[in-house]
């Protein structure tokens, strides 16, 4: 009984031995199946990735043009406004002095 308690022993001592090997072995090539399975994850987003910046960076880009565009035309127009303002005060002076001329009776107040 002793003997077979012996080869039980030498047994359970191989096994465990076996066991160790078997949990190093997956220990160690786990990590490359996983660090695989990330890289080919990365390898298929990371175009997409790409893809969706430069959809954003076009959008934004032609947004800024649009922005440009819309102030260039504000700009026009004010400059458009304040040309009329003034064709309007020198026709109303042109007016403002052909009225003193007539109310005074003097030509001699000089054009503007």
């Amino acid at each position: 009984m002793e003997k077979l308690t012996g080869y039980m022993d030498i047994v359970q001592f191989i096994l465990m031995i076996g066991a160790a090997v078997f949990a190093i072995f997956f220990y160690f090539s786990n990590p490359d199946n996983k660090a695989a399975g990330r890289i080919s994850k990365i390898e298929t987003e990371c175009p997409l990735k790409h893809e969706q910046i430069t959809y954003i960076t076009n959008e934004l880009k032609d947004s800024i043009l649009k922005i440009e565009r819309s102030l260039l035309l504000i700009q026009e127009n004010d400059i458009k406004h304040i040309e009329l303002e003034l064709r309007d005060m020198s026709k109303a002076q042109t007016q403002i002095l052909t009225i003193l001329r007539e109310r005074s009776g003097n030509n001699n107040i000089p054009a503007a």
